[in-house]
């Protein structure tokens, strides 16, 4: 019932995104918990805070969007030097960390900031098998939140012009930038 053992499961049995090769295997394994240790519950309480929480926890919004940003800062250090988080392949620490990932602007993070994310972002959204998942994501979400979710256009998703991609936030909550959110002011 846990994703990363499923992942670890699925990649063993039957012999695809997980290493055989017991060091390449076990850096999979590391960044896979790294995924699930910190990028899992840190994203989802920023998700939390900054956009479902019945009332404006300031503390709580202010310490998860940094660690957050933090935790971007480490992936986008990781990446300087590899295509792909692990094994130098596309594996299921990929997978693991990219569905968090995919609502990068529900945390305060603008994906220019950190280039080398940026680009393994745009290499996983470019796989055939990864868009029409995503794409699904987007509507679970709009299903649950509508009163929270800016509908994806699947067609507009990578062009350069793309309010995501550019890192913008559609406010929803009073809170635009990540200065912003800890300044408390909003620019005007």
């Amino acid at each position: 019932f846990e994703s990363g053992a499923i992942l670890m499961y699925l990649g063993e049995k039957y012999g695809k995104f997980f290493p055989k090769e017991i060091a390449q295997r076990y850096e999979v394994v590391q960044w896979l918990m790294w995924q699930m240790g910190g990028v899992g519950p840190n994203f989802g309480q920023a998700h939390h805070f900054r956009r479902a929480a019945k009332e404006q926890v300031p503390y709580a919004i202010r310490r998860f969007t940094e660690e957050t940003r933090r935790l971007w800062g480490v992936l986008d250090a990781r990446l300087k030097d590899h295509q792909w988080v692990a094994a130098g392949e596309y594996t299921i620490a990929d997978m693991a960390l990219f569905p968090w990932c995919l609502r990068y602007e529900w945390q305060g993070v603008a994906l220019e900031e950190f280039p080398n994310a940026k680009r393994w972002f745009d290499a996983i959204m470019a796989r055939p098998a990864v868009k029409p998942p995503a794409m699904a994501l987007d509507h679970a979400h709009r299903q649950l939140e509508p009163h929270l979710v800016e509908p994806l256009d699947p067609h507009a998703l990578l062009e350069p012009g793309n309010r995501r991609l550019r890192g913008e936030r559609i406010p929803r909550d009073g809170v635009t930038t990540p200065q912003q959110l800890l300044t408390g002011h909003d620019g005007h």
